[in-house]
């Protein structure tokens, strides 16, 4: 049986004690103040730009440069590698606005393109002789021309329109000038001592003719014709443009008591030389009676 523990005054004593303040520090707290009624409280009159958003701090885990960014329009930041919490800024030279972007102007409608109408031409002085011949297919006339006589007026199909002239004289080579026409006056200057190209030399094949009876005239019929006109052999043939090394050309001559003739030529670059062999009609040979089938073995 165990005896019960006895307490001494003075440990009686100090446990009273401590009691005691206990009881009064209980008494002693403070108490906390009622709820207040939100119907009493004062309304708080909103700032004259409530319609605007007000920046209340960076947002949790965001950078001050997107922070910066995000609130000042204009301002372009840069983060600091080290700490986000700072940033560098500059003004941007166009600040971002609300308005909407000023409406942009209706396209103009396209121009048609002026009518082409007709090209006058007006020769500058040239070498005394000075002959001309137009190289491209708007050309009235292809045949040669003297130039102090003038040439017809061309009728364009474009404006401007691209013409090609051969212009010689006996005493220069032919050559080849190129002009942009317009309708109306168009003055055509060109010089048989320097400038244009020599035609002839690397662009043209030149005709000259031997052989053949008084009065003979030639006809080109087909290949790379200047024209198909007839002329005499004796007359200057146009030069023919070459745009390969080879051009076939089929001619054909005529000549008075003469069969006319059609053969076939390949030229070259640069002068060509075509001999004429016409066969003469004899007046007292019969005519020629053509034979049906095979001759007969003698």
């Amino acid at each position: 049986m165990i005896a019960p523990r006895r307490t001494s005054p003075a440990l009686l004593f100090l446990s009273l004690v401590a009691a005691s303040l206990t009881v009064t520090a209980c008494a002693n707290r403070p108490k906390p103040p009622p709820p207040e009624d939100p119907a009493s409280q004062p309304v708080a009159t909103p700032p004259a730009d409530a319609g605007q958003a007000v920046a209340e701090g960076p947002a949790p885990g965001e950078s001050c440069a997107a922070y910066v960014q995000r609130t000042s329009p204009g301002v372009s930041c840069t983060v600091n590698p080290d700490d986000i919490s700072r940033c560098d800024c500059a003004l941007t030279n166009q600040v971002a606005t609300n308005d909407p972007p000023p409406a942009e102007p209706p396209p103009a409608e396209p121009q048609p393109p002026a009518a082409p109408g007709d090209a006058k031409l007006n020769f500058t002085n040239g070498p005394t002789g000075t002959t001309g011949r137009c190289l491209s297919d708007v050309c009235p006339v292809k045949n040669d021309f003297v130039v102090a006589n003038g040439y017809p007026p061309i009728k364009l199909s474009s404006n401007p329109q691209t013409v090609r002239f051969e212009f010689k004289s006996p005493a220069h080579s032919p050559k080849t000038f190129v002009y942009q026409l317009v309708p109306g006056d168009n003055t055509i200057d060109f010089d048989l001592g320097g400038g244009g190209t020599p035609s002839g030399d690397g662009n043209y094949a030149t005709l000259k003719f031997s052989g053949g009876p008084s009065g003979t005239t030639v006809e080109c019929i087909s290949g790379a014709c200047p024209d198909k006109q007839k002329r005499a052999v004796t007359d200057p043939y146009p030069n023919i443009s070459m745009s390969s090394s080879e051009a076939t050309i089929l001619l054909r001559f005529q000549a008075p008591g003469y069969r006319a003739e059609m053969a076939r030529f390949v030229l070259q670059r640069g002068p060509n030389l075509i001999p004429i062999d016409l066969e003469e009609i004899r007046r007292d040979a019969g005519p020629v009676v053509p034979q049906r089938g095979r001759p007969k073995p003698n």
